[in-house]
């Protein structure tokens, strides 16, 4: 596989053919010129890593396949992202990223009913299959997640790239250059911390419903961390984080908010509904609603039987 610019030419694969294709509506393009490139491969600051190209496309590009005349990083923002070769057929969701290496690719975009959008680079340099192996491409498809910060970086090296924006000038863009660098090197640490975010997810619908089984037994901390195989310190502070509520205390008003239904829709007694939701103490059962709603379990009934008689 041609690891470089020069390995490219002695394919024979033309000068990034992509220039030959028209910018969609509401797309943005840059291409640098070939003294440019030339310039920044013989730089001390750029000669090992440095950028051809950059887009941001909201729109299908509708390419057919080309010749593709070095490496090119796409991040998917939002719709899918489809990258076919003779060697690989990849699609990228939101919050993924892919490196696609030199040789024939047709790319193709889809909205998926989300608003689409994506940005890619092209990059050469004598250290660019080294960047690509920092990065671990036999994840070929990497997630990193809606980065806000990744983003910013992709914006701003889109924006580096608009000739029309800024001074012509070869410092311009060995400043690229680097940001390159610095994008490429942070991805594996954004795919980590993804992975342990997505490690420490929980499926709240299911811990709903465990804490629905038990309202009158009260589940403990350990109980629930089971279940989402997690430690107990791990689950408390993603459930919390989820929620805004600890866990018992989410419990807790689970157990109330079921104790208004009960008053609403029953006759009831309040002490029977109070050994409904868990509570062995009516009156401690009394203080606690009176806490959570202004109001003792007698009150919010009245009050949702005028309601209901006025309705």
């Amino acid at each position: 596989m041609p690891a470089n610019l020069h390995e490219v030419r002695n394919l024979g694969i033309r000068d990034y053919p992509i220039r030959e294709y028209p910018i969609p509506n509401g797309c943005s393009r840059f291409i640098l010129p070939t003294d440019l490139r030339r310039a920044l491969h013989g730089h001390a600051l750029s000669s090992d890593l440095y950028t051809r190209a950059a887009g941001h496309y909201r729109r299908d590009p509708g390419h057919n396949a080309f010749l593709q005349a070095c490496h090119v990083i796409y991040y998917c923002v939002g719709g899918e992202v489809r990258l076919r070769s003779d060697d690989y057929d990849w699609r990228l969701g939101p919050g993924e990223i892919a490196v696609s290496p030199p040789g024939r690719v047709q790319l193709t975009a889809t909205t998926k009913g989300k608003r689409l959008t994506f940005y890619w680079l092209a990059f050469s340099g004598t250290l660019s299959t080294d960047y690509i192996q920092f990065i671990d491409p036999s994840e070929q498809v990497t997630r990193v997640g809606l980065n806000p910060e990744l983003i910013v970086q992709f914006e701003k090296l889109c924006q580096l790239h608009d000739l029309q924006l800024a001074n012509f000038t070869i410092n311009r863009f060995v400043n690229c250059a680097n940001l390159l660098k610095a994008l490429l090197t942070s991805i594996p640490m954004l795919a980590s911390h993804e992975a342990n975010e997505k490690k420490n997810r929980i499926d709240l619908d299911r811990i709903r419903g465990f804490m629905v089984e038990r309202l009158d037994d009260p589940p403990r901390l350990e109980e629930m961390a089971r279940i989402a195989n997690l430690s107990p310190y791990h689950f408390l502070r993603t459930f919390k984080k989820l929620t805004g509520l600890a866990p018992m205390r989410y419990f807790i008003r689970m157990r109330l908010q079921h104790a208004c239904s009960l008053l609403e829709t029953t006759q009831m007694p309040i002490k029977q509904i109070s050994f409904t939701v868990g509570y062995a103490d009516p009156q401690y059962f009394s203080r606690s609603f009176h806490q959570s709603f202004g109001m003792t379990p007698h009150a919010y009934r009245s009050r949702a039987s005028r309601s209901t008689a006025a309705s």
